[in-house]
């Protein structure tokens, strides 16, 4: 009867080892799992203040904030902000009509930006809009000579003569 009891408790202390070196097991894979996702939740911050950094924006200002002036960003650069009553400017990504010299004839490109220049003259700034042939090539024009493709211009005529000011200075009064 001894030798039994003797052989289970073996028996058991065999089952108790293997069961703690089990334990030991998952805890250790556990803790390894645990390094990982915070060295990823590292890499993600270190990544993520460099993003805010290379955008300008403070480290402290939260991500909600950065994502909407990113979507914001986005919509306007693809034409799907809210039309501004009185603009006269393309939409990016609408097809428009460019005057080519080398053909002598108006041909469609997409509108893919816009860029300013100061005013040369103190009538106004100078709106370009960039454009894209379908072939890739890039090309610009004042906004005055780009047209729907109706061929109605974008920029409203001038009236009696005078150019229509661009700029929201005031007018010399003398």
């Amino acid at each position: 009867m001894f030798d039994e009891q003797h052989a289970q408790a073996l028996r058991d202390l065999d089952a108790m080892r293997a069961e703690r070196d089990e334990a030991d097991r998952r805890a250790g894979a556990a803790e390894r799992e645990l390094d990982s996702l915070r060295e990823a939740a590292a890499a993600r911050t270190r990544w993520l203040d460099k993003a805010k950094d290379a955008a300008g924006y403070d480290r402290n200002v939260s991500f909600d904030v950065v994502w909407a002036d990113t979507l914001a960003a986005f919509k306007w650069a693809r034409g799907d902000l809210e039309p501004v009553a009185g603009d006269v400017l393309p939409k990016i990504g609408e097809r428009v009509l460019i005057h080519l010299a080398r053909p002598d004839s108006w041909v469609e490109h997409t509108v893919v930006g816009y860029y300013v220049w100061p005013p040369v003259t103190p009538s106004g700034i100078r709106v370009f809009i960039r454009v894209r042939h379908p072939g890739g090539s890039l090309n610009a024009r004042l906004l005055k000579d780009v047209c729907k493709l109706d061929g109605t211009p974008f920029l409203p005529a001038p009236k009696d003569g005078v150019a229509i000011p661009l700029t929201n200075q005031p007018k010399e009064t003398k």
